[in-house]
This record gives structure tokens, sequence and C-alpha cells, in this order.
């Protein structure tokens, strides 16, 4: 082949690159719909997201999502996810949100770096409709989820979004307020993705049943003194600080949201392998409820007890929280309360001996009769 060849050649093969990388985008150009970008303002955020990059915000904790009213007749959801532990990674752990169509029943399904578009409406009514979207896998198991945009129907638009409940509740707990399991048969079940569903905790059925707005910050396996594998290294409050607590973690602005109460479920995973020093685990307890009335000066705090400690783990967990509330009293921190969950057993066990869907109404019931005499 002669140079002039070779020439030509790469010339042709330049200008074939160059032609490629001018055609649009399939995913992001689209003539007969209209595209909402991520920071448009009728978009309603709800739970912790990570806002550092706007047209592509982030988030990983359970129940975090979205609410929209849009112009129908369609829509469509540009929304992905990744993997963020070794754990999830190893497994193939899967990412599931699920979004409520105009008040209807919760619609779940999978969300992936290559299943990245959802179609959530299709050839309704042309009026208004709205959504509600909440991630229902945990930061730890369903990684993180980045939305890179809505399409509507050409011509169409969003609309000022539902009112979200005038109270705001604050839950922070282990695998329990995560659904680890919930969706599970028994107590041998192998626990999956499939089985969590951070919709039907006794968190999300409070807040449900209080209409009120709640965010969720949970991770399976943490304590609050030592973890469930015995160590105290990266313990919950560790994690509570960030919008996104694996991976390349992002600072929460604690301003953002201030919730009117905060439910604290933590402590199975301290008791889970005996009782801990019961001293350390009370300073522990604490000193996180100190933190956290320091961010939140006026939220009422409830320190609830496990429905999964049963017998002396149990009455030692209790005892415990008992005296950490009745400490803070003396010493001046007021609103912080007790409640009792009823333990598991009698309505049956979703996978690993996690709390199932009955169980998790129960203490879901039990908890909004409390917050409801408190008044608060």
């Amino acid at each position: 082949m002669t140079t002039i060849h070779k020439i030509t050649l790469i010339s042709l093969a330049l200008t074939a690159l160059n032609t490629a990388c001018m055609l649009p985008n399939p995913l992001t150009v689209d003539d007969t719909r209209n595209l909402i970008e991520p920071d448009h303002p009728q978009i309603a955020y709800l739970g912790r997201w990570d806002f550092s990059r706007p047209l592509s915000p982030r988030c990983a904790w359970t129940a975090a999502g979205l609410a929209l009213q849009f112009e129908g007749p369609d829509l469509e959801l540009w929304l992905d996810a990744i993997p963020t532990t070794t754990e999830a990674r190893r497994k193939n752990y899967k990412c599931y949100f699920a979004y409520s169509l105009d008040g209807g029943p919760w619609q779940s399904f999978e969300v992936s770096r290559q299943n990245n578009r959802h179609v959530i409406a299709n050839g309704l009514t042309d009026a208004a409709h709205t959504v509600i979207l909440r991630k229902l896998t945990e930061a730890s198991i369903g990684g993180t989820a980045t939305l890179r945009g809505l399409y509507l129907a050409k011509g169409k638009k969003l609309l000022p979004p539902p009112a979200q409940g005038a109270k705001k509740i604050l839950f922070i707990g282990d695998s329990i307020t995560c659904g680890y399991g919930v969706l599970g048969d028994s107590a041998t079940c192998n626990f999956s993705p499939e089985t969590e569903h951070g919709l039907f905790t006794y968190a999300a059925l409070t807040a449900r049943a209080l209409q009120a707005d709640f965010q969720v910050a949970a991770i399976s396996g943490k304590g609050i003194y030592r973890n469930y594998g015995g160590d105290n290294k990266r313990l919950m409050p560790d994690y509570f600080p960030y919008s996104l607590p694996f991976g390349k973690k992002k600072k929460w602005n604690m301003a953002n949201w201030t919730p009117d109460i905060i439910c604290i479920n933590l402590g199975t995973n301290d008791f889970a392998k005996g009782t801990p020093d019961q001293a350390a685990f009370t300073l522990a307890y604490r000193q996180f409820i100190l933190q956290l009335r320091e961010t939140y000066p006026q939220s009422a705090i409830v320190l609830l007890s496990s429905p999964m400690l049963s017998g002396q783990a149990g009455t030692a967990h209790i005892a415990c929280l008992d005296d950490i509330a009745a400490q803070l009293q003396r010493s001046g921190t007021t609103g912080v309360y007790r409640c009792n969950l009823s333990v598991q057993g009698p309505l049956g066990y979703g996978c690993n001996y996690h709390p199932n869907q009955p169980q998790q109404e129960l203490n879901g019931k039990e908890l909004t009769s409390f917050l409801l005499q408190l008044k608060l």
C-alpha cells in the first residue's frame, strides 16, 4: 500500500469518526417528546439527595425519591443505578424503586446502568396526574441511583408538585428500618434485594398513617456501639451525616430538612451476639442523641425498642434505653421519649429472622398510636 493510500484511508477514518461524534445521542435527543432536566423547579425531591452535579443528582438511602405532577398522557423516567459496596458488587445485588401513580398501589421496578429507561405512565387522560417515587433497597444493597431526566409528551409540562405532609419524621435505624427480608415467607428464606421493601416498614407505615413527610437513614448490620459482626468501626452515627453513605461520600446539609420527630431504632446489632458493655453502649447512644439535639434543638426524639430482641437481650436493651432517657432528662435534655414495640414471633418471620410484613404493620400501628398520644 502506498503512502498516499494510507493517508487517504486515515483521512476517511477520521471523517467517519467526526461524523459519528456529531450524531445525536439517542438517549438525550428526542424531538417527539419533551425532556425535563433534573434541575427543574417543579421536581420535589424526597429524602437525601446529592446535588453537587445538578443535572445528575444522586440518592442512596432507603425511601429517597421524587414527587411530581405532570400533564398527561405519558411519563418516562431516565434513572440508573450502580452498586457501591464490595458485597453488592460480588453478589450482583439489584436496585429497586417503586412508584405510585395517581394514588394507586406501589409498582416496583429494577434500576441499573443498563436498565435505565422506565415508563411510568402511558396513554393516560390529557389531564394532571401525580407520581410519587421511592427507593426500596437500602444504600449498601441497592447502591446509588442517578436521575438523568424525565420525558413528557411533546408540548406537555410539569405542574406544581403534590404537597408532602406538614409534619416531618426522621427514622434512624438498621435492617429493621430498611425493610430487610420483609417480603420473605419464613425465617429460613435466603435474603435477596427482592425481599427488601423500604415502604413496607413500621417507619413508612407510621409516616403514611400520620400523613407525614419522612426520611430514612438506616443501614443493615450497623450498631451504635458495635456492629453485627462485633466490630466497632464505621458505626451508624458515622454514616448519618452523609447524603451518599458509600462510595464517594457526600455530606448532607442538615439545614435542608428539619424533622419535627426523630425516631431511633438502634441496638439490635449491638445486642445480637450477646449483651455488650452496657455502660459503653449507653454512653455511645447518649452522645449520638446529644449530637442530634445540637443539630435539631426543637425536634422530639423517640427511642424505640427492637422487635428482634427478646429474652435477656431484649430486657437489657430496654433497660439501657430507659436509663439513657432518664440520664438525659436529669441533665436537662428535654423532648426525649421512649416507646416499646412488640417483639416478633407470633406473626411469623421474614428472611433471616427479620420482621415480616404483618410484624412491621403491627409495629407501625404501635408507633403511630404512641405519637398520636404524645400530640407532637
